[in-house]
């Protein structure tokens, strides 16, 4: 008897992972592949969510939809992952979990509205993962694997791609008009754009200073939603928590934050009782920390003839708009102004944004303590009670640095929001347009594609304006390419003299000069000839002062753009460097030949503002003499993919 029991288990394997059980499981992932709708119960609100399956060579790829928009993506392999029943859902639906990290993101079960369907769909899936998790019958199912590398295709000037978060392209007739700005013009706009709206304004941005100018943004918000309008906020709450300039700021942003929701207006990324940490995990997905919501963009009067838009690199804070005394804590960036129908698709990012942080955050019950739940309108008297009751004031400076700071900015504050100059805008009708997003923690990360798209791309130029410039061996590789096939290219990033910041970002980044610059240059055999004119790549680093005369002093570049053959831009919000491969980012492709070489002209005043990197100095970045820089190199080499 148990002789006969060990002969069954020893054939088993055999019997059941032979050459026809390909069908078997082909049969089983044809049948679960699919889409899968369900009613998910989340605070205040029920939304209509609709899952999709694909399961290729034992990787299950699940994707969540929100009114067709992805909502989140999550890859897992059921040769290591079990499916598994979940008693308790946060959704209250009938669920299948697969294994702790679906329990840890807290969002990537599979719902279902009915147990008959899930336990069905269940049995399916523990099918499949018997079959995964045999080794000779996945070795069998990989043989079969084979991978091409198919050329991007392009709309005129404009890459395409199969991502989920890629917008469609759109043309001449989708009327889209495009002003490019300056900082100090960018949060005059921001300003009178809110003062004009009608209907709504979202907002979305990494960092929302408690600073003057931020507080200031944050009243005409305040002002508006006491209208009626519909206003929502969404911030990167950790990032507030530490990157603020004096004490006073700090304590002034919590407030700011604390203010805007007392007057009705839901600020994603903060929680009334202090839990902003708590906001940035998901279950224990303690990963999270290392991926930021990084993305920058306004939108005005949703759907209306006037609506418009705001994105780009610029934060809310008044280093950005450069409302401060020339000097490090005066940043150079750009801002693009937007009309036509691509606002339609910024729009439909925003959401889709929101619907995530309200899957995500778990908070809803302590923010009811500072969250106003009455309509302006219709409830005036118990919304202003309310308004009033939970409005904490602002923090005074109390120290003498903060003292100056908070003096410094109110006065150039008044200067900018008083020059009858950024009244005016230059506008550029887009022969092209497209609206892309990276979504790294669904896996997608497409401006990054586009990057190598683009610089593939180039028959005569490209420029790249970067704050952090750290390349993987994948875009230094189509740099070199392009070189090599005659084009010019043009890098402007920071140096350590602006700013101490991004001092260890920088001396990591200039480690790779000299695989892009000398790339043909045999520099590692220690004979190293200076006169040697290797390629067609300059590379700029930005020191804020031009020339000798130094009659202008600025901090740190915060620029974010590529153009390519004076013909094309990408620019927002996206950093070629690691953390940019983790963080959600946005950016806008338009191709413009007169948008193009405003930009490009802009360019050139920002080169004079910088020094060239010098042949002789490649190989120092490389390998330094012993002391502070060295030791800084090695340990920024250590942690480089974390930067």
């Amino acid at each position: 008897m148990i002789r006969n029991l060990i002969v069954i288990l020893v054939l088993l394997p055999l019997n059941l992972f032979g050459g026809e059980d390909i069908d078997k499981y082909t049969k089983l992932v044809n049948e679960v592949s699919r889409y899968y709708s369900s009613n998910w119960n989340l605070p205040y609100s029920k939304i209509d969510v609709k899952q999709k399956i694909d399961i290729s060579f034992c990787i299950l790829d699940l994707r969540t939809y929100w009114k067709e928009k992805l909502i989140s993506r999550d890859t897992y392999d059921l040769s290591e992952i079990r499916p598994r029943l979940r008693k308790m859902s946060p959704y209250e639906t009938k669920e299948i979990s697969f294994g702790i990290i679906s329990l840890m993101k807290r969002r990537s079960g599979l719902h279902f509205m009915d147990s008959s369907t899930r336990d069905k769909t269940y049995q399916k899936l523990k099918a499949v993962h018997v079959f995964c998790k045999n080794k000779v019958f996945k070795k069998t199912l990989l043989d079969r694997k084979s991978e091409s590398y198919t050329p991007p295709l392009f709309e005129g000037r404009i890459p395409l791609g199969k991502d989920e978060t890629r917008g469609e392209v759109q043309g001449k007739k989708d009327n889209n008009w495009i002003a490019p700005v300056k900082g100090e013009t960018s949060l005059f706009k921001r300003i009178e754009y809110i003062q004009k709206a009608k209907k709504s304004i979202f907002y979305q941005t990494l960092d929302f200073s408690g600073d003057p100018t931020g507080i200031r943004v944050g009243d005409e918000l305040i002002n508006k939603r006491s209208q009626g309008l519909e206003v929502e906020v969404m911030v990167d709450g950790l990032s507030n928590l530490f990157k603020t300039s004096t004490r006073t700021i700090l304590k002034n942003t919590k407030i700011l934050y604390n203010n805007m929701m007392a007057s009705g207006i839901r600020v994603f990324g903060y929680s009334c009782k202090g839990r902003i940490i708590a906001n940035e995990f998901r279950g224990f997905d303690i990963d999270k920390l290392l991926r930021r919501a990084h993305e920058k963009f306004i939108i005005f009067d949703e759907g209306l003839e006037s609506q418009k838009a705001i994105m780009g690199g610029i934060n809310t804070n008044f280093k950005y708009f450069r409302a401060i005394t020339p000097g490090k804590d005066s940043w150079k960036d750009y801002d693009i102004i937007i009309t036509g129908n691509i606002i339609n698709e910024i729009t439909q990012a925003f959401k889709t944004n929101l619907k995530d942080r309200k899957i995500r955050y778990k908070n809803y019950k302590y923010d009811q303590s500072c969250l106003n739940p009455y309509d302006p309108i219709t409830q005036k008297k118990a919304y202003l009670l309310f308004q009033k009751e939970k409005t904490k004031p602002f923090k005074a400076p109390s120290r003498d640095e903060d003292m100056v700071t908070d003096k410094d900015i109110k006065s150039h504050l008044n200067l900018i929001l008083r020059d009858p100059k950024h009244k005016k805008l230059k506008w550029f009708h887009a022969d092209r347009t497209r609206f892309i997003l990276s979504r790294p923690e669904e896996e997608e990360n497409y401006i990054y594609d586009a990057h190598i798209d683009l610089i593939r791309s180039a028959k005569k130029e490209v420029i790249i304006a970067n704050q952090f410039f750290i390349p993987d061996e994948k875009i230094k590789r189509a740099l070199r390419d392009a070189a090599n096939r005659g084009v010019k290219i043009k890098i402007i990033t920071n140096s350590n003299k602006v700013n101490k910041l991004g001092e260890l970002m920088v001396i990591v980044g200039r480690w790779h000069y000299i695989d892009i610059i000398l790339s043909r240059h045999p520099w590692n055999t220690g004979r190293f000839d200076y006169d040697w004119n290797p390629s067609q790549i300059e590379i700029y680093e930005f020191v804020g002062k031009e020339g000798e005369k130094q009659s202008t002093q600025m901090g740190w570049y915060h620029t974010k753009m590529l153009t390519i053959d004076g013909v094309l831009t990408l620019i927002g919000s996206y950093n070629l460097d690691y953390s940019s491969q983790r963080n959600s980012e946005s950016s806008m492709i338009i191709e413009s030949e007169e948008l193009t070489q405003h930009f490009n002209n802009w360019f050139k005043e920002d080169i004079s503002y910088s020094e060239k990197v010098k042949y002789e100095y490649l190989y120092p970045y490389r390998n330094p003499k012993p002391g502070k820089y060295r030791f800084k190199l090695r340990f920024g080499k250590k942690i480089e993919h974390y930067l």
